[in-house]
C-alpha cells in the first residue's frame, strides 16, 4: 500500500510513478520492518534484477548502433569518462587512495536505471524525438553491458599500482586474504571493534591465522593501513562469505556489539555453512541461550555490562580453547595480557589495585592470583551489580572494587 499510495502520488504531482516506488523503499528501509522486508522480498529479487536487464537488452538496437555508430560511441565514452572522473575526485577527497578511487568510479561509471524513466517522460513531453530517445536509450544501455569489463580491469590495474607503489586496497579480495585462505588453516573474524581487535590479538599471540570482516570502512582501512588481514565487507551477504572463503575456515569468531546485527551474522553464516564453529558475542544470557539453542552457537556474555577491553579477555579464551590450544598455555597467554592491558592503559594503578582485580604485579614472584581469580572477582562483581544482598563485612571491599572496575571501564572506552 505504501508503495502503490508513493506512485499515485508522484503520478499526480507530474513526476514518475517508477520514483514514488523508489521513494517508497527508501522510506521503508529507515523503519523497524526494514529487515522483514528484506526477507520477503528475498526470494524474488533475483527474478526482478533478471527481469529488469531482460528490459535493457530489448533497448540495445544493433541496427541503430550500427547507422550512429559514431554519436553513440561519443556518447557511452562522455558518460563513462564523467561520471569514473567524479566519483573517483569523490572518493580521493574523502581520503581514498587513487587505487581504491579508481575502482570506485569504475563502478559507479555506467548509466542508472533512472535515465530509462526520465528520457521516457522526455519523449513524452515531447523534449526529445523518438530517435533521440532511442540512441540515448541504447548509449545507456551499452555502458551497463561494458561495466563487467571495465571493473575486471580496474582490478587488475588496481593491483599493479599496489604491487609497484605500496597502496593497500580493500575492495574484493586481496592478496594477503588468498595467500590466508590458500592455507585452509585460519579463523574468521568478524568485527574489528574492541572485542575483534582483542580476539586478532589472541589469535596473533597462537600464530593462528585470521581474515578480519568489517562493515565499517574507516576502520577497514586503518587496519589494513597497519599490515593487518582486515577487510572491508558485510558477512550478511553470500557472495561476502563465499569470496573470503568462510566455509573453508577452522571457525568463525563473530564480535558484533548489536544484538540484532549478531543475529543476523550468525543466521546467515548457520545457514551456509551447517557445520562451521561459530563463536558469538551475545548481548545478555536470554540472547546466549538462544543463540546455543537453536543456531548450535559458542555463545559469551560480557562480563559487565559495559565493555572494555579489559573484560574481553575470556571471550578470546573460550575461542582459543575451542580452537585446540592447550588449556594452560590459554591461561598464561590470558595472563600476560591483562599484565599488558592494566600497565599500558592504567599506569596510575598501584600494586594493590593490580592484585585485587587478579593481575601479577610486573617483578613480584610472590604474587600468584591466577585467571579464574581475576574471572571470580567479575563475576561476583556482576552478582552484586544485579542486586543481590552484600553481606556487611564486604562491603568496603566491594566499594573499592567498584572503583577500581570504573577506572578500568573508563580506560577501556
Amino acid at each position: 500500500m505504501t508503495v502503490m499510495g508513493m506512485s499515485f502520488l508522484t503520478e499526480g504531482l507530474g513526476l514518475s510513478n517508477t520514483l514514488g516506488a523508489f521513494l517508497a523503499g527508501v522510506l521503508l528501509s529507515e523503519t523497524k520492518y526494514r529487515y522483514q522486508i528484506e526477507a520477503d522480498i528475498a526470494p524474488f529479487r533475483g527474478i526482478l534484477l533478471g527481469l529488469f536487464f531482460l528490459t535493457v537488452g530489448f533497448e540495445i538496437d544493433l541496427q541503430l548502433i550500427a547507422t550512429n555508430f559514431p554519436v553513440i560511441a561519443g556518447i557511452i565514452m562522455a558518460i563513462l569518462l564523467i561520471k569514473a572522473v567524479v566519483a573517483t575526485a569523490v572518493c580521493a577527497v574523502f581520503g581514498l587512495s587513487f587505487a581504491n578511487a579508481q575502482q570506485a568510479g569504475v563502478y559507479l561509471c555506467q548509466g542508472g536505471e533512472f535515465a530509462f524513466v526520465t528520457f521516457g517522460m522526455a519523449r513524452g513531453l515531447g523534449i526529445l524525438t523518438p530517435l533521440q530517445t532511442k540512441i540515448l536509450l541504447t548509449s545507456v544501455a551499452m555502458t551497463m553491458a561494458v561495466t563487467p569489463a571495465l571493473v575486471e580491469a580496474s582490478h587488475h590495474f588496481a593491483k599493479r599500482m599496489e604491487e609497484n607503489s605500496g597502496f593497500t586496497h580493500y575492495m574484493g579480495e586481496d592478496r594477503d586474504a588468498n595467500e590466508i585462505k590458500e592455507s585452509e588453516d585460519f579463523v574468521v573474524v568478524i568485527g574489528y571493534g574492541t572485542v575483534g581487535k582483542l580476539i586478532c590479538e589472541l589469535l596473533d599471540s597462537k600464530l593462528i591465522k585470521y581474515i578480519g570482516i568489517e562493515v565499517n570502512p574507516n576502520k577497514a582501512i586503518e587496519a589494513r593501513n597497519r599490515g593487518l588481514p582486515v577487510f572491508y565487507g558485510d558477512i550478511t551477504r553470500p557472495e561476502v562469505a563465499e569470496a573470503f572463503s568462510v566455509g573453508k575456515a577452522k571457525g568463525c569468531v563473530v564480535t558484533i556489539s548489536e544484538k540484532l546485527d549478531t543475529n543476523r551474522a550468525v543466521i546467515t553464516l548457520r545457514r551456509l555453512y551447517p557445520n562451521l564453529k561459530i563463536f558469538a558475542r551475545a548481548k545478555n544470557d536470554q540472547h546466549r541461550e538462544r543463540l546455543m539453542k537453536t543456531l548450535d552457537v559458542v555463545a559469551m556474555v560480557p562480563v559487565l555490562p559495559e565493555d572494555s577491553l579489559l573484560l574481553t579477555l575470556p571471550f578470546g579464551g573460550a575461542v582459543l580453547s575451542s580452537l585446540g590450544a592447550p588449556v594452560e598455555e590459554v591461561k598464561a597467554i590470558l595472563e600476560t595480557k591483562r599484565k599488558e592491558i592494566i600497565e599500558l592503559r592504567n599506569p596510575e594503578f598501584g600494586r594493590d589495585d593490580l592484585l585485587m582485580l587478579g593481575f601479577n604485579t610486573v617483578g613480584d614472584a610472590s604474587a600468584d592470583v591466577s585467571a579464574a581469580d581475576m574471572e571470580g572477582v567479575e563475576a561476583e562483581y556482576v552478582a552484586d551489580r544485579e542486586g543481590e544482598e552484600i553481606p556487611q563485612k564486604e562491603k568496603e571491599s566491594q566499594e573499592r572494587k567498584d572503583e577500581i572496575v570504573k577506572k578500568v571501564l573508563e580506560a577501556g572506552a
